[in-house]
C-alpha cells in the first residue's frame, strides 16, 4: 500500500516575508516576467489542485452550510433585477419581488409581466452586469499582483488534512 499523498510544500512558503520579498526580486529578474509568472501561477493552480482533490476525497472537511445563500439577482420576463439587502432593495421589495417570481413560475402562461414601477430603481440594465465580473480584468489584476510579489501560493492557505481518507 503506498503512503498517502501529502500536500505539496513549497519553498517560498518557508520563507520569511523579507526573504520572500528578496527571493521575489531576484527570480523575476533573473526568469523574466512571463516565465517569472507562469511558475507562481503553476504553484498556485497546483495547491488549488491540490485542495479539490483533498475535498472530493475526503481528506478536507468544508464547514457545514449554516443558511440559505439568497439570490441577488432575479430574472422577471427577461429582464434582470437586483434583489436582497446586500443589494441595496428594501426587504418589502425583495419580498414582493420573490413572490411575484415564484407565483409568476406556477402561471407559466401568463403573456408578459407589467413590473410596478417601484422595482425599476433596481432593474440591471444591458451589459451593467457583464461590467462587475470581467474574468479577463480579474486575471490581469491576479497577474500584476503576482509580478509585484503582493500574491503567491503563500496567501492560498491549505486546510487542515485528515490523517487518513
Amino acid at each position: 500500500m503506498s503512503a498517502p499523498h501529502q500536500p505539496t510544500r513549497f519553498r517560498i512558503e518557508d520563507l520569511s516575508p523579507e526573504e520572500y520579498h528578496a527571493e521575489h526580486s531576484h527570480l523575476k529578474a533573473e526568469m523574466g516576467d512571463s516565465a517569472y509568472l507562469a511558475l507562481r501561477k503553476s504553484e498556485i493552480n497546483t495547491r488549488m489542485s491540490e485542495i479539490g482533490a483533498g475535498i472530493m476525497s475526503g481528506r478536507i472537511s468544508l464547514p457545514p452550510i449554516t443558511r440559505v445563500q439568497e439570490p441577488n439577482q432575479i430574472s422577471l420576463d427577461g429582464r434582470k433585477f437586483r434583489v436582497g439587502s446586500s443589494e441595496g432593495v428594501p426587504k418589502h421589495i425583495t419580498d414582493a419581488m420573490m413572490d411575484f417570481v415564484s407565483r409568476d413560475e406556477k402561471e407559466t402562461e401568463q403573456a408578459s409581466t407589467e413590473v410596478p414601477e417601484e422595482w425599476l430603481p433596481y432593474e440591471i440594465k444591458a451589459g451593467e452586469d457583464e461590467e462587475e465580473e470581467d474574468p479577463e480584468a480579474n486575471e490581469r489584476q491576479q497577474d500584476q499582483e503576482i509580478l509585484d510579489g503582493k500574491f503567491s501560493v503563500r496567501n492560498v492557505k491549505m486546510p487542515e488534512w485528515k490523517a487518513s481518507a
